[in-house]
């Protein structure tokens, strides 16, 4: 199983293919804030809706959490997220935790980020019995040479038919 990818710092939806329920989900998603968000604004999500393939049901979690590090400037939610003013920080947004950074440290951090989820996600598994273990690395990094199964997307799947 290949764990989820960060397209962002701050944006993933992690899918979970085990029979888990709502409170070890919740167990895991508060594990993730703690490990990945810190102090940052976040909100996450956890819902299973009926997949649109067989009727499977579909768990999975949202993660958004902002890149603005809280200073202890007390803003407007509107000022928080607008451009950070170095010389006058209480004019100005919080600034934010990649900025600065070069494409290779964003990179470089998108896969760390990859790899705690992972590892974060195993270790709740095995806490409740699970024995599947998410790896981060893509399919050629582990050595496997097929190609990585495309999302078809709700539109290609409202075409297919059940015949």
């Amino acid at each position: 199983m290949s764990a989820p990818m960060a397209q962002s710092t701050g944006n993933m939806k992690s899918h979970f293919r085990t029979n888990w329920t709502i409170e070890q989900l919740i167990v895991l998603a508060e594990r993730l804030v703690r490990e990945l968000v810190g102090n940052k604004p976040y909100q996450y999500a956890i819902h299973a809706p009926d997949g649109s393939i067989g009727k499977i049901q579909n768990r999975h979690m949202h993660l958004m959490y902002s890149d603005r590090m809280p200073d202890g400037i007390s803003r407007a939610p509107d000022q928080m997220f607008s451009r950070f003013n170095a010389r006058q920080p209480w004019a100005g947004g919080c600034r934010k935790d990649s900025g600065g950074k070069t494409p290779l440290q964003l990179r470089q951090e998108v896969t760390a980020t990859r790899k705690l989820v992972a590892d974060t996600q195993n270790q709740v598994l095995a806490e409740h019995g699970h024995d599947a273990c998410l790896d981060h690395r893509s399919l050629r990094e582990r050595g496997i040479e097929r190609r990585a199964e495309r999302h078809l997307g709700s539109r290609l799947i409202e075409g297919m038919s059940d015949s």
